[in-house]
């Protein structure tokens, strides 16, 4: 930060709340933004839908619930679907996929997740009512919406820093680069050897994708 010249704007992306409150503690410029990608989405989300709207950790499971009882599905499976499905809706938000057959049986198969048919079409019908409800917002939503929704408008940086970056989603990914002015700089730090969030949406290429 000490090298961004004077009067630019500066965004930096810490990967944890514990990195975010050393740096904020250091730093001594005001033209500068700390936080975690996650505020930094939250915050874009607040600003387009209003204060009004909820944060619900558990909305992958309410709307996997909602397809269970319209579909009538019995007891006995209801667990499995309660675990199998958010899972998947997870992965389709932050790999971008688009909600067809094909997309997701591309993308349970790269994840090693075995399921059928009627699953993906379980998926795909939670995945509709997860997208099209905006009164409340999960974890991942908060990365999702902002690239997903054109109405949502994250602030431009001149200077993006990140750390971690070997971690991060396709999504991700794509959040960074959206928050970069026209002519604006991401400066990037990771370890292609420590990507570890395959679970998260990262894989072994990650580093080399951003």
């Amino acid at each position: 930060l000490n090298y961004v010249p004077a009067g630019h704007s500066s965004l930096f992306l810490a990967f944890n709340n514990s990195i975010v409150d050393e740096l904020r503690e250091r730093n001594k410029r005001a033209d500068v933004q700390i936080m975690t990608i996650h505020s930094c989405g939250w915050r874009s989300i607040l600003c387009r839908y209003g204060s009004k709207v909820k944060m619900n950790p558990n909305k992958s499971i309410a709307k996997t619930e909602k397809v269970i009882k319209e579909l009538n599905i019995s007891e006995n499976k209801r667990g499995y679907y309660f675990y199998i499905i958010p899972k998947i809706l997870d992965l389709m938000r932050c790999n971008l996929c688009e909600n067809n057959e094909k997309a997701i049986m591309d993308l349970i198969l790269h994840y090693d997740i075995n399921v059928d048919k009627e699953d993906i079409k379980i998926a795909q019908k939670a995945f509709s009512y997860l997208i099209t409800d905006k009164s409340q917002f999960d974890f991942m939503d908060m990365i999702y919406v902002p690239v997903t929704d054109e109405s949502v408008r994250l602030q431009k940086y001149d200077y993006v820093f990140c750390d971690e970056s070997q971690d991060f989603s396709v999504c991700q990914q794509l959040f960074i680069k959206m928050s970069l002015s026209r002519k604006g700089r991401l400066v990037t730090v990771g370890d292609r050897n420590q990507a570890i969030y395959g679970f998260a949406g990262a894989d072994a290429d990650s580093y080399d994708k951003l």
